[in-house]
């Protein structure tokens, strides 16, 4: 008979309580959502950073801008 693959998992958590299965549980469910949530915070904040950047880039065409439209009418 072929061992099972679950066969380190089933006899590490045979030698666990409870109260330690709840904690290893626990910390296996909410690594993925931690790294969710950071990847979820870091794209946020580079759409921030861009429009800060992109806010700049309007207040400096502005001028330009009239500037532009000075010339065509000249």
């Amino acid at each position: 008979m072929r061992p099972s693959p679950f066969g380190p998992a089933a006899a590490l958590m045979a030698r666990l309580s409870y109260a330690q299965k709840f904690a290893l549980i626990g910390i296996v469910l909410l690594a993925p959502l931690a790294y969710s949530v950071k990847a979820y915070l870091d794209e946020k904040g580079s759409s921030i950073r861009f429009s800060a950047k992109e806010r700049v880039g309007v207040v400096y065409l502005k001028p330009a801008a009239a500037l532009l439209g000075d010339l065509v009418r000249a």
